[in-house]
């Protein structure tokens, strides 16, 4: 939390920790599910955490596409691993998840998304 907090420029705080359903979710998207877009700038929600847990990517959808500054879209492979840290308020930070492409070897697309508050 502190080094986020850091990072961030922010006191966080574990607050709703206890709370997993304002606070964490686990995603599992099909070639039949998408996400529109949205800012999920929530009143206290300082830091959104991505973390993908999917571990076969084959560049089959999925990605997650930030609007980005002066509306230059920025994509983001949804790497087995890999961990995405952003302020929900900052400019740019409107995104959405591109759609699956449904194939024999990818079915899935699984994420957990977390939420750090500020105190």
């Amino acid at each position: 939390m502190s080094l986020l907090s850091r990072i961030f420029d922010v006191q966080l705080t574990d607050i709703n920790v206890a709370k997993p359903v304002i606070n964490t979710n686990f995603f599992r998207l099909t070639a039949d599910d998408f996400v529109n877009q949205h800012a999920g700038d929530s009143p206290g929600r300082e830091v959104c955490m991505l973390l993908y847990l999917k571990k076969v990517w084959n560049n089959n959808g999925g990605e997650l596409v930030f609007m980005g500054k002066a509306d230059y879209p920025i994509k983001i492979a949804p790497i087995y691993n890999r961990c995405v840290l952003f302020n929900p308020f900052s400019k740019g930070s409107e995104h959405w998840v591109r759609p699956m492409i449904h194939d024999d070897t990818v079915k899935y697309r699984y994420n957990v998304t977390s939420w750090c508050w500020s105190k």
